[in-house]
């Protein structure tokens, strides 16, 4: 039984042997390998925390995108004329007023050479905003004094931007057709200039 403890343990001693043999350089790589580790879970937790930080920038952009495009309708990227047209006659319809004529023109702004552009530029900065074009919009519609102020309400209400800068009118004269006395009919003339990019 001595014979079989000596060769267990002489066993053992080379088991321990071949493994410290195989092992050490095994366990220094892995000690070689640490900091590439540490380094790539910090790497990890960073690109973690972005993802977080991105996951919270397109929730406020999901919440915010609904306003954008409520300012996208108030000022287009373009002055969108037909689409005017239609806004102007169908606002004076719902309002009971008939659009006589419409015209559309450019603002002095525009209308001005570079060289008075460049001359003016310093008392202008702090009246108009340089990101901002605007068109020039003449109306000419008939009705009755109630509806052209419930016309005029509705321009303020109306979600595209824009500004009324003269108003005049005349009294129509008595017709016919309608049977009221000239007093209840005037024609109105407009100034608007609406906005865009």
């Amino acid at each position: 039984m001595d014979r079989k403890i000596i060769i267990s343990l002489i066993s053992l001693a080379a088991g321990v042997a071949l493994i410290f043999f195989f092992m050490a350089p095994t366990w220094s790589s892995i000690k070689l390998l640490r900091p590439e580790v540490t380094q790539l879970e910090q790497k990890v937790v960073g690109l973690e925390e972005l993802l977080a930080e991105t996951q919270q920038l397109k929730e406020k952009y999901q919440q915010i995108e609904q306003e954008a495009s409520k300012i996208a309708l108030a000022i287009p990227q373009e002055e969108d004329l037909p689409y005017l047209l239609v806004q102007f006659e169908v606002l004076a319809a719902s309002n009971g007023l008939l659009l006589e004529s419409i015209g559309f023109s450019q603002t002095d702004e525009e209308a001005k050479s570079p060289q008075q552009k460049t001359s003016q530029k310093t008392n202008q900065s702090k009246k108009t905003n340089p990101f901002l074009k605007s068109s020039s919009v003449n109306l000419s519609i008939s009705g009755s004094y109630s509806a052209f102020k419930n016309y005029l309400v509705a321009l303020e209400n109306n979600i595209r931007s824009m500004d009324v800068y003269s108003i005049s009118f005349s009294p129509y004269g008595y017709s016919e057709g309608f049977g009221v006395l000239a007093g209840d009919i005037f024609d109105f003339s407009l100034n608007v200039v609406v906005y865009y990019q």
